[in-house]
């Protein structure tokens, strides 16, 4: 309390030095001067300069003199503008040009100066803002090769298309990487996928999505996965987002060597992790595991783990640092059951 009006003490001291500005007298017996922003049923909102704003609570004002017009909001919703004043304690006077009212002070439940923007104006606007889906776009792009004993070709590009609001998500994704030593391929994989989440409340909802894979050196022509059920978010903030899934899932693969289809029931776990730093660092995580029903010990895992670096003050362009594991506890003949990928991109990001 008395760091409070220790600081209240030296914003009327050096509010006392401009020749124009508004005056407010406290029950304490502070004369403040500085410029009223607003005045809401519990606080008037002072701006003062060097001192930044102070927000007063409205039954400790006993007097308030404007020096410029403003627009007075009363508790039967009729707005008066004008020159504001308070003639005695505890009431307000309005005088324009179109006329003139007298009110008590706590009868006011908007006050704003001349040419600011109507408060509840503004906080509808603010809640319709907050309500609209925003497109968020990411795509990078990673060549790399070497020259010498051997020759290493590298190539990778994806793109990641959210489309978000307060209460769902639609992500859209493709992704596509090949490699090749000496002129010949060595890997090359293609994905692409989509899913949509819906919350009815803050933080518990549904999803759906599918994925489609084509691996020629997995042996896999084409895997479809589709899956859905509940998800949950524990956290839904601008920079920090953690949520997972857990659902029933079905994937059918076909094979490049002519061999039978396979169709697998299944779970469908999954946890998303994402966190930006104040120096505009972010970090992602995605894993996802994909069970059988029928057998537990035929599953696939995927991590994805990715750091991406702004460059310098660009909102847009970054260089994204990742590794990928990519486990198939049950691979075709002759194919290892992991595949890692260590990858750095140049990445752009729009919105």
């Amino acid at each position: 309390m008395k760091m409070k009006r220790f600081i209240i003490l030296l914003t009327a001291t050096l509010a006392t030095l401009s020749s124009r500005a508004d005056e407010i007298h406290t029950t304490d017996g502070f004369v403040l001067k500085g410029k009223v922003s607003s005045i809401n049923s519990t606080t008037l909102t002072l701006e003062t300069g060097p001192f930044g704003t102070l927000s007063i609570p409205r039954e400790t004002v006993t007097t308030l003199l404007m020096d410029q017009p403003a627009s007075v909001r009363l508790d039967d919703k009729s707005v008066w503008v004008g020159t504001v004043s308070t003639p005695k304690a505890g009431t307000i006077q309005v005088a324009g040009t179109r006329g003139s009212t007298s009110a008590e002070l706590d009868q006011v439940t908007d006050l704003w100066p001349q040419g600011a923007e109507d408060p509840r104006i503004a906080a509808k606007q603010a809640e319709l803002d907050a309500q609209k889906r925003n497109w968020k776009t990411e795509a990078t792009v990673s060549v790399n090769g070497k020259s010498g004993n051997t020759t290493e070709r590298n190539f990778a590009a994806s793109v990641e298309s959210v489309l978000s609001g307060p209460e769902d998500e639609l992500k859209l994704y493709a992704r596509y990487n090949k490699n090749s030593t000496d002129g010949v391929k060595s890997s090359e994989e293609t994905i692409g996928g989509a899913q949509y989440s819906s919350f009815g409340d803050d933080k518990l909802g549904w999803y759906v999505r599918a994925e489609l894979e084509r691996d020629p050196f997995e042996n896999i022509d084409l895997r479809t996965t589709v899956a859905g059920g509940p998800t949950y978010r524990w956290v839904n903030e601008d920079h920090y987002k953690l949520s997972g899934r857990s659902g029933l899932s079905y994937r059918q693969e076909t094979y490049s060597d002519g061999t039978a289809a396979e169709g697998t029931l299944g779970l469908d776990l999954g946890l998303s992790h994402f966190y930006r730093f104040k120096n505009r660092w972010e970090i992602k995580n995605e894993l996802t595991l994909l069970p059988s029903i029928q057998d537990f010990s035929n599953y696939l895992f995927t991590q994805d783990s990715s750091l991406a670096l702004p460059i310098a003050a660009s909102e847009w362009w970054k260089i994204k640092l990742g590794l990928r594991n990519d486990y198939n506890s049950q691979p075709g003949a002759g194919r290892d059951a992991v595949d890692t990928t260590y990858y750095g991109a140049l990445s752009i990001t729009r919105e």
